[in-house]
């Protein structure tokens, strides 16, 4: 009876060791995936977002062929006061800083819109790649040249076109 009361003990003593190391590998196991779960982190560069950005270069000339020079240049709005009549050569294309690859330029006379460029491209397939065209001014008059991303809806300005700023301040 010796003999199986000390087998029955070993064998108590073994599967109670090994129980209490299971237990302790779970709670490690269990510690170990706890830790990594709260201090985790995933961390990414920001991602900037921006939309197209059409800008123009305006080129204004005179009839002696001088650059007339622009009275603003704010945030690409070209604004160009003039107090002489005279024929003026504009020359419009897309300017480096343009993200965009075509879009057309709105022209204000007064700080009233008049007129809508055809597309100006950097590709010839999608529109002229160079705007020209005269100005024909008959009393003073302040011109403004907006760029604006898209293709015009009311075409009324074509390359080599003449357009004529009537004498605003005659009856």
């Amino acid at each position: 009876m010796k003999n199986i009361n000390k087998n029955s003990d070993k064998f108590l003593l073994k599967t109670l060791f090994l129980s209490v190391f299971c237990a302790l590998v779970c709670a490690i196991m269990l510690c170990s995936a706890t830790y990594a779960w709260v201090t985790a982190s995933v961390e990414s560069d920001k991602n900037i977002i921006e939309g197209s950005r059409f800008a123009l270069s305006v080129n204004v000339k005179n009839e002696s062929n001088a650059e007339v020079e622009a009275t603003s240049n704010l945030n690409g709005l070209y604004t160009y006061s003039f107090d002489k009549t005279g024929t003026y050569t504009v020359v419009l294309e897309i300017a480096d800083e343009s993200t965009a690859s075509k879009g057309y330029c709105q022209i204000m006379v007064n700080d009233i819109d008049k007129y809508q460029t055809e597309v100006i491209s950097e590709s010839a397939t999608d529109g002229i790649q160079t705007l020209t065209f005269k100005i024909k001014i008959e009393s003073a008059a302040t011109i403004t040249f907006e760029p604006k991303l898209g293709i015009s809806s009311n075409v009324n300005v074509n390359n080599n076109a003449e357009i004529t700023i009537p004498n605003l301040s005659s009856n």
